[in-house]
């Protein structure tokens, strides 16, 4: 008897653990994938499991244009340290966000940097997460059907930030302003001995550093899968990222504080009430071993040749992978309440810094 039961217990327990490793997903928005030694992306077009809940592509064409308007106007109300912040028109070609010409490659294989646009007395950097073939997560609508990627947004939300920020006097860097990278052929840009996503991240970082930025703020959506790579619905909120081991981890955090608050006040604006996950230490992105710093935030280590230089913060908004938050993301309302949020940040970052 005694032995059936303990037969019994550990057949249980394994069937557990099971159901626990299949249902446990990954961060996806942010990681970046540097083992491999072929390029390996961090999130591959994942199985299609519709929810039977998920917001259809028809209630989005439904929304009214008063209620776009109307959270455009909320949104363009919104303030930064008591000051109003300049919002001008979108452009008429802010939808495509397509640049006329790739910038050409350099003698050493990568792409010239992107002029910095604006005057001002204060010059802020702009990574748009990811670019050319590695496309970022992928939302499907519940046909299976995808219908944007994050590269996209990441792009059309920094295009928007730098019209913003440039109309508030402040000069701007981007990696990109179209949908290339800066490493496009896999070039060991970092001397670790793998061609990787690592090396892009290096490239973006040796622009960066080369344009004098005082700030940097990488933009990205987040992403969760099941174990069988099928998306999960379920999982959700805003999070924002610093690094506590570098020289100015305090200017990072405050940052990162701001940045994240905004981005509530944001969303919230727009009718979203966003679950909050926090401004969280880049060494706890993964919940798996080892962990490891973002290229883009961390120290000099055998994978970050050449450290950013400046005080920064990586923002994961939403998840392109949630039910409704999938379809906010594809909302041109929701990505300006957005841009609009992070120039607030930056807008009061430097209005403190210069207070000091």
């Amino acid at each position: 008897m005694k032995r059936n039961v303990l037969i019994i217990v550990i057949v249980t327990a394994v069937a557990l653990g099971l159901l626990w490793a299949w249902s446990s997903g990954v961060f996806a928005g942010a990681y970046e994938s540097e083992n491999a030694a072929t390029p390996v992306f961090y999130a591959l077009k994942p199985t299609f499991t519709p929810a039977a809940d998920m917001v259809t592509a028809e209630q989005l064409a439904a929304l009214s244009a008063a209620e776009t308007a109307d959270a455009q106007v909320k949104a363009n109300a919104l303030t930064a340290s008591g000051d109003v912040i300049v919002i001008p028109d979108a452009r008429d070609d802010q939808a495509d966000q397509a640049v006329s010409e790739v910038p050409p490659l350099l003698a050493g294989g990568t792409r010239q940097s992107v002029p910095v646009a604006g005057a001002g007395e204060h010059l802020v950097a702009i990574d748009a997460g990811h670019g050319g073939i590695d496309e970022g997560t992928y939302p499907y609508n519940p046909n299976g059907t995808l219908t944007y990627n994050e590269t996209q947004i990441n792009l059309k939300i920094a295009l928007r930030l730098r019209d913003i920020l440039v109309a508030n006097n402040i000069r701007v860097f981007l990696t990109r302003d179209g949908d290339y990278a800066i490493n496009p052929n896999w070039l060991d840009i970092n001397g670790d001995g793998i061609n990787d996503l690592g090396d892009e991240s290096q490239a973006r970082l040796d622009l960066i550093n080369a344009s004098g930025a005082e700030l940097l703020l990488a933009l990205h959506q987040n992403a969760r899968t099941y174990g069988d790579g099928s998306m999960n619905p379920e999982y959700n909120g805003s999070t924002t990222y610093y690094c506590a081991d570098r020289p100015f981890s305090d200017l990072s955090y405050r940052f990162a504080e701001l940045v994240h608050s905004e981005v509530l006040g944001g969303l919230a604006s727009i009718g979203y009430d966003s679950f909050d996950q926090g401004v969280i230490e880049d060494l706890n992105i993964d919940e798996f071993e080892p962990r490891r710093h973002l290229i883009v935030l961390g120290p000099q280590s055998d994978r970050i040749a050449r450290p950013s230089q400046m005080p920064a913060a990586l923002d994961e908004p939403l998840f392109a992978t949630h039910r409704e938050e999938s379809i906010l993301l594809s909302r041109p309302d929701v990505l300006e309440a957005l841009a609009q949020a992070y120039a607030r940040a930056i807008i009061r970052y430097f209005n403190e810094v210069d207070a000091r």
